[in-house]
């Protein structure tokens, strides 16, 4: 999720030296752009072993019909367990993260009376 949040704003990533959590994590500047970079494009993050030995995510975007950032999707598992190189958790995870299609406003209800099966009126 973090490096989903440094592709959105990559000037974040050369604040301040990055500190390694494992021998994994992604820390020398020009790879981490590179790997922004794969992110933007690609829209989706992955790491294995970068935080945690032994774990691994995939994470996609959330966003609003505007294309802003409101959240992520993340998959995490034991590495070797979770795929990350694409394939079917990735579409899964773009599929729900997608914005949901605008529906038309529903029509306004009816001010007369409504009569359900029983008879009784209904109000």
């Amino acid at each position: 999720m973090g490096k989903l949040l440094l592709a959105q704003r990559p000037e974040l990533a050369g604040a301040r030296p990055l500190r390694p959590l494992t021998t994994r994590t992604i820390v020398e500047p020009d790879t981490l752009a590179a790997e922004l970079t794969a992110i933007r494009e690609t829209g989706v993050a992955r790491e294995v072993d970068e935080i945690r030995l032994g774990r691994s995510a995939l994470a996609v975007p959330v966003r609003d019909r505007r294309g802003g950032l409101i959240g992520f999707l993340v998959a995490i598992g034991r590495t070797g367990r979770i795929r990350v190189d694409g394939g079917r958790l990735t579409e899964l995870l773009r599929d729900y993260a997608a914005p949901a299609p605008a529906h038309p406003a529903p029509a306004p209800a009816s001010r007369g009376s409504q009569h359900t099966e029983s008879g009784l009126s209904a109000h």
